[in-house]
């Protein structure tokens, strides 16, 4: 049995680095070619890494080690769609107070929205801060308009 002089160097001896090179089981084009076959999936972090676990395919991680961030990735893979991912979404007071309607059993706390909104592909609570001030006045705007109704 060989005897290491610590993890560092059982990582270099066996991987010929510290850090295996993960990057290297997947080329882009093959990335790529994964993207396109599972597009419908292919919309956030959370909903592909979700997806690629259940089907036994690289997760969002491994796309953004080799495109270095995940909306690089989305726009090198689906270059048609660049267009969409530079324009920033704009939401109005009343967008977002139909949306907290909507989804009242998560608009709780700050916390518990923005895991859901995460999911959901919906306005972080960062966006109901900015139109609101905060995000009691959020919570309190949506309750009054659903005292109104």
């Amino acid at each position: 049995m060989h005897k290491f002089n610590g993890w560092n160097e059982a990582k270099i001896k066996i991987f010929g680095s510290e850090r295996p090179l993960f990057r290297n089981l997947y080329t882009k084009e093959q990335l790529v070619m994964i993207a396109r076959k599972h597009s419908t999936y292919f919309t956030s972090q959370n909903t592909w890494s979700r997806y690629a676990a259940q089907h036994g395919l690289p997760n969002a991680h491994v796309f953004i080690n080799h495109f270095n961030s995940w909306n690089e990735a989305k726009a090198s893979i689906f270059p048609e769609s660049k267009a969409v991912l530079q324009q920033k979404r704009s939401f109005s007071k009343e967008n977002l107070i139909e949306t907290a309607k909507k989804y009242q059993d998560h608009f709780t706390s700050i916390k518990a929205w923005d895991s859901f909104a995460v999911q959901h592909d919906l306005p972080r609570s960062g966006v109901f801060i900015k139109h609101f001030q905060s995000w009691n006045h959020a919570k309190n705007k949506y309750s009054t308009t659903q005292q109104q109704f």
